[in-house]
């Protein structure tokens, strides 16, 4: 079953240099575990809750393979430059089926 990845962020501060290098390798990993961004954008209506800059949700074939993304190696070299330089949370979701109406 698919497995998802959801992030709200928003930056912590005004650095943008370290975005370029993020975006790379976090890329590139993305690919080797076969994950798909789907959407990443800001939230257009806040109902409740934190008035995050930006919305990113991934899918991944399995959560096998997103946690399998989320502790590689090479995205870990990245992945504390996220951390550093945003405030967030993140989630992981496995699709368990969709209801027909």
């Amino acid at each position: 079953m698919k497995a998802y990845l959801v992030g709200f962020s928003s930056r912590s501060n005004k650095n943008s240099q370290w975005i370029d290098k993020y975006s790379c390798i976090a890329s590139n990993v993305l690919k080797k575990y076969e994950g798909k961004v789907l959407i990443i954008g800001k939230p257009e209506t806040i109902l409740s809750g934190n008035n995050w800059e930006r919305l990113t949700i991934i899918e991944f074939p399995s959560l096998a393979k997103l946690k399998c993304f989320n502790k590689d190696l090479e995205y870990s070299k990245v992945k504390n430059l996220r951390i550093k330089n945003t405030i967030g949370e993140m989630y992981f979701f496995k699709e368990i089926g969709v209801r027909e109406s």
